[in-house]
């Protein structure tokens, strides 16, 4: 049921009764062991279907056959979602304890406090599935997403409760209608307040006086083709290059933007800023080609790409004559993993070729000191006319087992495994872009960073004005993950009150309002353009104030300290009865 309320079939009422099939068998159960198998598959099954699209990505980006693919999915599925596991373990103990199914009053808080503790490669939670219920999904503002995960399993939790109870000898019929009241009353309140939020936040759109024209270029490029162009292929470097220049000139033309977006890594070479002249005679770095770009453009540009620390040391990368009697220096890829190897280890004193100039000197300096060897990062650049660069950011969070390999000493075997897996470097954090001749501020965010609110909510509070994810998604194939990603970052507009700008390779590519609607979107696999005319705030002061962004991830927090006192009083009355016996 929770694959039927899963983007894109979005049948969202079928979680409010997902867990119900769970939550009644596990009072008819024996054993922890019977507890144990049954959750543990109600899990698997779980993201075995919602989450089909990792034995898509294993082959489209690990290169992997079919039935490996399955395999991988698999063992993803067996620890994906374990806190349903934790969860039911805990309902049986208790159940065991107490004999009364009214613990599963207790399930939400429990949950809640798991969901929030667990670790995930792709963090979410099931509230996110009532995003199609646009009044009810405003509460997020207060509670964020978790809010409306103590939601779902307390509908669930209720509905559970009540078929138990019907198949009792003794009902109490009046007690069923005041909680089925009670309830009812809540929704229908919360539902009400949202419809007029959202006309409140109508409205409030309509006054800004700032406007921001922003296009956004989806290239749909290929995952042969931009693997290749990773890999160095020029063939393959032309068509993106191409293709991008193509579609931005024809924008400009028709639309005269405030700003131009390209993907997550749509330039597919070191972008340097004409500071490593070793990047640009080998090719690694095409900066003369973005200059000219600009120059004819004269717009400015937003583009994903690769920024590069490196440690000019001479017996670290080969250097070899050119016709003209130059010399050049040989560059991994920008997904090539460096040999971690003492040959790469760092003089004490090396000079530092930085693949950007404007970075504030104390950045480049603690992104250097994060590394004893030279060092790729996932990038975003923001260019101005004639050719200034204004701002860079470097990724942050990266993606587990895509971007690099959380395994410690087995992590090489694992990329030798699968070359495709890349060893960035962790940018610093959130930061702000401004634009100053629109005195517009910029959150720059790559890939699913933007379903890790905390990044957007510092950045808004560093000031941001709009938040701007870039993103490639083309490995998830024609799955149900692009529209996964999209939801999930649309929260952050709910939770921030901040319009959103999300740029794709693939789709889908979006402008999201304040009221974290989706205002305009691109279908995904196709090339496409996406022009639109955002309203911002022209004072700070102006924009609204959640209460999430003063008080961040409250809600969860309070479940596991509810939580903790909860198991904290049944530990202290195991103790007084074992003590008075």
């Amino acid at each position: 049921m929770f694959y039927c309320a899963s983007p894109p079939q979005w049948m969202w009422w079928f979680s409010l009764i997902a867990l119900v099939p769970l939550f009644t068998r596990l009072f008819y159960l024996q054993s922890f062991r019977e507890v144990f198998v049954l959750s543990l598959l109600f899990a698997f099954v779980l993201v075995f279907f919602c989450f089909h699209w990792v034995s898509q990505v294993a082959i489209n980006f690990g290169g992997m056959p079919w039935i490996a693919s399955k395999l991988v999915l698999c063992g993803f599925a067996l620890f994906a979602e374990f806190q349903f596991v934790l969860l039911s373990l805990g309902l049986f103990w208790l159940y065991k304890k107490y004999k009364n199914i009214k613990i599963l009053f207790v399930a939400p808080f429990i949950y809640v406090s798991l969901d929030f503790l667990y670790p995930k490669i792709f963090p979410n939670t099931i509230g996110f599935l009532l995003y199609p219920w646009n009044e009810f999904s405003q509460i997020a503002e207060f509670t964020g997403m978790y809010g409306l995960t103590f939601v779902i399993l307390f509908i669930n939790s209720l509905i559970s409760w009540i078929f138990l109870n019907l198949r009792q000898s003794k009902k109490n019929f009046l007690q069923f209608a005041a909680v089925l009241f009670g309830t009812t009353v809540v929704l229908i309140f919360c539902h009400q307040w949202g419809k007029k939020r959202l006309e409140f936040l109508s409205n409030l759109e309509k006054s800004f006086t700032k406007n921001f024209k922003v296009s956004l270029i989806q290239g749909n490029i290929g995952d042969i083709d931009k693997l290749s162009a990773l890999g160095g292929s020029t063939p393959a470097i032309d068509l993106a290059l191409n293709t991008y220049k193509k579609m931005t000139l024809e924008t400009i033309k028709r639309y005269s933007p405030d700003l131009v977006v390209w993907p997550e890594t749509a330039y597919p070479l070191l972008y340097t800023h004409f500071q490593d002249e070793y990047a640009n005679l080998s090719h690694a770095a095409r900066d003369d080609w973005i200059k000219s770009l600009m120059e004819e453009i004269k717009t400015p540009l937003f583009f994903g790409g690769y920024f590069a620390i490196r440690h000019d040391l001479s017996h670290s990368h080969q250097d070899s004559s050119r016709p003209d009697g130059t010399r050049s220096r040989h560059y991994p890829s920008p997904r090539h993993r460096v040999d971690p190897s003492p040959r790469h280890r760092v003089d004490p004193s090396p000079k530092l070729q930085v693949g950007a100039r404007h970075v504030p000197a104390p950045d480049v300096n603690n992104l250097a000191q994060k590394t004893s060897r030279s060092q790729d990062y996932n990038s975003i650049f923001l260019l101005v006319p004639p050719h200034e660069l204004i701002g860079t950011y470097q990724k942050s969070i990266l993606l587990a087992f895509g971007e690099y390999v959380p395994l410690g000493p087995f992590s090489g075997f694992v990329q030798d495994l699968i070359p495709a897996i890349a060893s960035f470097g962790r940018g610093n954090g959130p930061t702000v872009m401004e634009l100053k001749a629109k005195n517009i501020k910029i959150s720059p965010q790559i890939c699913y960073e933007g379903i890790y609110p905390e990044h957007s909510r510092q950045s808004v509070l560093l000031g941001a004005d709009v938040l701007i994810n870039i993103t490639n998604d083309s490995w998830f194939g024609p799955t149900g993950e692009p529209w996964y990603h999209l939801v999930l970052t649309a929260f952050r507009s709910i939770e921030l009150r901040r319009p959103l700008v999300r740029a794709t390779n693939t789709g889908v590519s979006a402008i999201i309002g304040i009221t974290g609607q989706v205002v305009q979107k691109t279908e995904i696999f196709s090339p496409a353009i996406l022009e639109a005319e955002l309203a911002l705030a022209s004072q700070p002061e102006l924009w609204p104030q959640t209460f999430y962004l003063k008080h961040g991830e409250w809600f969860p927090k309070l479940c596991i300290l509810l939580s903790l006192l909860f198991f904290t009083a049944i530990m202290f009355d195991c103790f007084y009865i074992k003590s008075a016996s």
